[in-house]
Parts: structure tokens; C-alpha cells; sequence
């Protein structure tokens, strides 16, 4: 069976607080917005989780992951898609049962997938995510990996047992989309399986989200793992991190990535708030492109943690649909309305997804493209048709002023 979409990530529970500074100051030091911290120790979250839950009632664990979500909202896009994930799942414990979730939540929870082959569940305890928000806005995550570092060796013993091989089934997939995991020896293992898939499948495309942690602390060991991607997902922090911060020019941090992945041909889209810009290397020049949106105002943000990675699976979708990527930049637009029914609705549910994809199909898929070319093109060509205008006014005054003079005289 071919696939459309493969995933390959974390699963977690998410854990997702309003942060109150008098819990946090001596509980958790916010240095800076969106800061992440990827291995904590499963009872210091747990007791973080704890202390934040007892003063905040208005919340409930919700099961995630990045590459899970793109993958979730890929198939709510197009109800045809074919999708698989590779993940591993620990058992919910009390903590998640408190919480409502069930133990035999699996069962509906994947229902979306065609394909469970490489998805693990374990006794071990669960991947779990905790979430600080203040007003909408992701503040600090916090990130206990607990089953997930079981992937690969999950992955070894299948591919013994049953003598498959990974490689073998991403092969049989259109897209292969990645976002980071706790530990980077298990990350780079997983990448190399890919690197084999796209020997054995050249159409296969793949996609990396690498994650805050990542561009932060990890940008020279980046340069091993972007290159196998067609497609990077970055934030505008994550973009200012693989050159240290943004007081460096945007040349300066696009020629950085460029190095970082290898000079391929490549497409990186940087997610922001009211503009997404799309960079492509691999030219004899670096094209850069940006499309505008508006802006959602704060009042109407509930929550925008996750809302990158809808964005990113709206822009697979739009590829992967052929009535879409013959009307570029339409995945973009569509990405950016499916990211706002995120930011508006913190659950999710994908039957939002899906009115959102047949309004935006049925009214047209037009979006605004500006690029700094355009504008300087417009600019000029406005002061150009200024002065010509100017001109011939001015001449035709003056000749219209010697007529008058000479027919008075």
C-alpha cells in the first residue's frame, strides 16, 4: 500500500497551564518566550504538573506531538490521504487517568491512520509535555521523554524479529515528515533510515521541523541531518538561533543555513505571525519570498501551541494536492486559515480542520504574494508614473502659458 504522509516523532501528553509568575518564580525561570527544555527528570515534571494543576482547574491532558499533529491534520485535509507514523506510546497512568484520559483511548485515538506497522505501544511510562502559556502565547515547555527513548531500539527489534526493514516502508510513502526527538543519537539513527529511503524511492520527499532546543544548543550538529530534508520548518526564533540571534542580518543567517544544510536544494519556510517566507536554496542566488496574512488579534488566541505544526500540514496537504499546487502559493494560504482554526480552538478537532478546507476550496484559492522585488518594482514604478505625469503637466502648463501670453499680446 502506498502511503501519503509518514510521520516520524514524539508522543506525548501535553500538559498545557496558564503560567502564574507566583508559582513560577522559584518553580521555573522563564529566560526567554518559547523556551524549551527537552529531558527533564519524569517526578520533577510530574510534580511541576502537579503544582500547576492544584491552580489551574480549567484543564485536561491532551495527547500530541509535533509530527503527529502535521500528520493528524494532513489527513483531515483530504479524508483520502493515506497516512502511518512511526512513534512509540506509553501506558497512561494515573496522572493521564486523572486527567480523563482512557486507558483504551488508543483504539479511536489512531483510528486516522491506514497504517500502525511501526507504531509502538509499551508499559513504560508516557512521554509528557508541560505547556506555560500567558495570554495564548507559548512561554516554556518543559518535555519528560519517557517512552520515546525506546524508539529506536523498538525499531531494531522489529526489524530483527519480523525482518523488516524501516527504510523498506518510509520507501513506500510520498512525503516522510520529521520533528525532533529527546535523545539526538536516537534522532540521527532515525535520519539515516531516511537517507536510504530517498536512494530507494527519488520521488520521496521529506521534511524536518528540528524544534527550539535543537537550532539552539545543536545548530554544527544540524548540518548532519538537513540535508537529507526538501522542506524546513523553522520559527523566526529558531531562524535567529542558527546565527546566534537576530542582531545578524538575514543574509547573514540564510548564507549559515545555507552551510548548515549542505547546499542542497532546499525550501524553508519560516512560520510567523501575520507572514510566512519562503527561502529556497540550491540557485545560483537565494530566492526569498513572503506572504502575508492578517494578523489574528490576541483577544481571539486561546492557545497557539501546536499551531506551526498545522500550519506545516496544511502546506504538505496543499502540495500533496495536485488542484492545489497548480495554484501556488495556495498550500501557503491554506496552511495560515487551518493554523488560525488552531490558535481559535485549542482542541482541535479535526471536523474543524475540515470546514475550514471546503470553505477555502469553495471561495477560491487567492492569496496576496509580496516579495521585496514586487515592492520595490511598484515603488518605482509609481514614482515613475509620478513624475512622468508631473512632466507632462508642467509642459503642457508652460506651453498652454505661452499661448495665453502671445494671443494677449
Amino acid at each position: 500500500m502506498q502511503l501519503d504522509l509518514i510521520g516520524i516523532g514524539a508522543l506525548n501528553f501535553d500538559y498545557i497551564h496558564r503560567y502564574i509568575p507566583r508559582i513560577g518564580m522559584g518553580v521555573i525561570r522563564l529566560q526567554e518566550s518559547g523556551e524549551e527544555e527537552l529531558n527533564i527528570k519524569p517526578e520533577e515534571l510530574e510534580r511541576l504538573i502537579n503544582t500547576y494543576s492544584t491552580h489551574d482547574e480549567n484543564y485536561h491532558p491532551r495527547f500530541g506531538g509535533s509530527a503527529y499533529l502535521t500528520v493528524k491534520t494532513v489527513g483531515s485535509v483530504n479524508l483520502s490521504f493515506k497516512t502511518g507514523f512511526v512513534g512509540i506510546i506509553g501506558k497512561p497512568v494515573q496522572l493521564e487517568i486523572n486527567g480523563g484520559i482512557k486507558e483504551d483511548f488508543l483504539k479511536d485515538e489512531f483510528s486516522h491512520l491506514a497504517s500502525h506497522e511501526w507504531l509502538f505501544e509499551v508499559s513504560e511510562p508516557p512521554g509528557r509535555a508541560l505547556v506555560l502559556t500567558r495570554r495564548g502565547k507559548r512561554q516554556w515547555i518543559g518535555i519528560s521523554p519517557g517512552a520515546n527513548n525506546l524508539l529506536w531500539d523498538k525499531i531494531k527489534h522489529k526489524e530483527g524479529a519480523a525482518g523488516e526493514k524501516l527504510e523498506e516502508y518510509l520507501a513506500t510513502s510520498k512525503w516522510v515528515h520529521i520533528t525532533s526527538l529527546s535523545d539526538d543519537q536516537q534522532f540521527e539513527k532515525i535520519i539515516g533510515k531516511v537517507k536510504i529511503a530517498k536512494k530507494m524511492n527519488t520521488y520521496l520527499r521529506v521534511s524536518i521541523d528540528p524544534g527550539y532546543q535543537y537550532t539552539k544548543k545543536l545548530s554544527e550538529w544540524l548540518a548532519k541531518i538537513l540535508p537529507v530534508a526538501d522542506f524546513i520548518f523553522l520559527n523566526q526564533n529558531e531562524l535567529d538561533n542558527l546565527k546566534g540571534g537576530s542582531q545578524f542580518s538575514m543574509r547573514s543567517r540564510l548564507n549559515r543555513l545555507k552551510s548548515l544544510s549542505g547546499n542542497n536544494t532546499q525550501v524553508i519556510i519560516v512560520k510567523g505571525k501575520k507572514r510566512h517566507q519562503l527561502i529556497q536554496f540550491g540557485l545560483p542566488e537565494i530566492r526569498k519570498r513572503t506572504y502575508w496574512h492578517p494578523k489574528l488579534p490576541a483577544k481571539r488566541i486561546e492557545d497557539d501551541t501546536g499551531a506551526g505544526d498545522v500550519l506545516a500540514g496544511g502546506i504538505i496537504a496543499g502540495i500533496l494536492t495536485p488542484r492545489l499546487l497548480a495554484h501556488q502559493p495556495a498550500p501557503i494560504k491554506l496552511g495560515a486559515e487551518l493554523a488560525v482554526a488552531k490558535l481559535c480552538s485549542p482542541d482541535f478537532p479535526l471536523t474543524t480542520f475540515a470546514d475550514v478546507t471546503s470553505r477555502f476550496l469553495n471561495r477560491g484559492m487567492q492569496i496576496e504574494e509580496h516579495n521585496i522585488r514586487q515592492r520595490i518594482k511598484v515603488f518605482f514604478s509609481s514614482v515613475r508614473g509620478f513624475l512622468i505625469a508631473f512632466l507632462i503637466s508642467f509642459l503642457a502648463g508652460t506651453a498652454a502659458g505661452v499661448f495665453i501670453d502671445r494671443l494677449l499680446r
